[in-house]
């Protein structure tokens, strides 16, 4: 049940009740709660998540996230082209904005670096070769 308030002709909510009329606490998802400090455990499931939620393989997406940021780090580096390269997979600005332009580049978006590569995943394969020309390969070559 929401409890509503009318302006100018607009319904907006303005508390969010459960049936016995106390506020209701929504769920975090491990998205959410994704940090730039989040452990190993933590991104996984986070990748999991993303997977089941696109149609992506979380396993190969942890193998791409654990090989690119080298264990699980939401790091930026400095590239072989001399662009920035950040988060668990690696991206670079172009890349996540030509992919994921409703999402948001960098270190502080861990989330977001985690959903565009889910996205990605359930493209197509080539999607992944191209994009992950390395790490694709430790379980292509499987």
């Amino acid at each position: 049940m929401v409890a509503t308030l009318a302006i100018l002709g607009l319904i907006i909510p303005s508390k969010t009740v459960g049936d016995a009329g106390t506020a209701m606490v929504l769920k975090k998802t491990p998205l959410d709660v994704l940090t730039e400090s989040s452990t190993p455990d933590e991104v996984k499931e986070a990748i999991v998540y993303a997977a089941n939620n696109t149609g992506a393989d979380p396993d190969k997406m942890k193998v791409i996230a654990n090989c690119e940021s080298t264990g699980y780090k939401d790091i930026c580096i400095l590239d072989t082209n001399n662009k920035y390269s950040c988060g668990f997979f690696m991206f670079q600005q172009k890349t996540l904005e030509y992919y994921c332009p409703d999402l948001r580049w960098g270190k502080e978006y861990p989330a977001d670096n985690v959903v565009c590569a889910a996205r990605m995943f359930a493209k197509s394969i080539n999607v992944i070769k191209s994009n992950w020309v390395i790490c694709s390969q430790k379980w292509l070559d499987k």
